[in-house]
């Protein structure tokens, strides 16, 4: 039986796309082996080794139901506040202290701001893990980890593949919420200002290196999300119901792969 490795990329709001697939798998009885996550994609592996989907969606209405996911609560509360309250969040749903004590080997990625190197994040307390591997550059603080200065794993690796491959997975099946078409849709916009120009070219960087990195998955689901952006939080039910129905369209496909293997 092949081991499967599960990669789950980085997106912000995006990152509720993933449950569709997360659900799909379940219903299919396909269990990963591995999981590794960048940025959301962290939090959502995170939650998902810990306590399935139950505390996902448990994760999902606490945030919903504190205000967490309106657009101008990080405004108003600061980027390093709203941190704080996403980590009292998190553990309610997240009872393991250590990356040991999960049952499916989890772990995620963050990008080493000095010597810009990718940096498994496999040790300590796991939330906090996380957490780095979500700290997005120009929005929240650069994390200081040990010896090093840790930024969001999607500036150079938003879909693990290869982590899980060193891992011991033998079959990756990658989520990726950042489209190849992304960088290429929508209208003549106005000209942004600085920080959303900054913020754009590490989005454009990211698919970009997406491109890449689909290859390192034997399988991979890609959900039409060209016109979401990732800080759409006020557009989560729909950013969710198209990745539940795109996951439930090509769950087939994956079943039938994994059937030969």
């Amino acid at each position: 039986m092949a081991k499967i490795g599960l990669a789950l990329s980085g997106g912000g709001a995006l990152g509720v796309a993933h449950i569709g697939m997360l659900r799909e798998l379940d219903r299919h009885g396909i269990r990963p082996e591995f999981i590794c996550g960048t940025s959301a994609g962290a939090i959502i592996g995170l939650l998902y080794a810990a306590s399935g989907l139950p505390g996902i969606e448990g994760f999902l209405a606490d945030m919903e139901n504190e205000g967490l996911f309106k657009s101008r609560s990080m405004i108003l509360a600061g980027p390093e506040n709203w941190l704080i309250n996403l980590k009292h969040v998190l553990h309610r749903h997240v009872a393991a202290d250590s990356f040991d004590d999960f049952k499916t080997n989890f772990n995620c990625v963050a990008t080493d701001i000095v010597t810009g190197e990718m940096v498994v994040l496999n040790e300590g307390n796991p939330i906090d893990a996380v957490l780095v591997s979500a700290s997005f550059p120009g929005i929240f603080p650069v994390r200081r980890m040990e010896e090093r200065l840790l930024v969001d794993g999607g500036i150079v690796r938003n879909v693990p593949g290869d982590v899980l491959r060193e891992s011991g997975a033998d079959f990756v099946i990658g989520s990726l919420l950042y489209s190849p078409s992304l960088i290429r849709s929508g209208e003549r916009p106005s000209p942004p200002g600085r920080l959303r120009a900054a913020l754009r070219t590490v989005e454009i960087m990211q698919v970009e290196l997406s491109r890449e990195q689909m290859d390192m998955c034997d399988f991979c689901f890609m959900p039409p999300l060209e016109t979401f952006s990732w800080v759409d939080v006020r557009r989560l039910r729909q950013i969710y119901d198209i990745g539940c129905e795109y996951a439930a369209s090509e769950i087939n496909r994956l079943v039938d792969i994994l059937k030969h293997l």
